[in-house]
């Protein structure tokens, strides 16, 4: 899962204990999470201060020139994509993410599936 979210977005700060509650939940049965600050459009002194309000457990990386989100052609915040093990985007959720999405995506990724 990659999910871009910005430190000025509610959606994107309602959804991260969630995420990271999913992550914790599954981490054990191979799921990734890569979260992508969308930094050239954000405060890295905020971003900071959320991964440890937070207690993020996943890795937060910084998009500091905005080059990631222009690749991942992103229309908006919070996005998250599901990527299964083969590299092949499997769903895209544009907005807020709810806990039951993710049970579903990641069911359907799992091997054997």
């Amino acid at each position: 899962m990659i999910n871009f979210w910005a430190t000025w977005c509610p959606p994107c700060q309602k959804e991260m204990p969630e995420i990271k509650k999913f992550y914790e939940n599954n981490k054990a049965s191979g799921l990734v999470v890569l979260s992508i600050n969308a930094t050239s459009q954000d405060n890295i002194d905020n971003v900071k201060e959320t991964i440890q309000k937070d207690q993020l457990t996943f890795p937060v990386l910084l998009d500091e020139s905005g080059q990631v989100a222009w690749q991942y052609q992103l229309n908006g915040l919070p996005t998250s994509f599901f990527i299964d093990s083969q590299g092949i985007i499997r769903e895209i959720q544009v907005g807020e993410v709810n806990p039951n999405d993710l049970d579903s995506y990641f069911s359907e990724m799992k091997p054997g599936k």
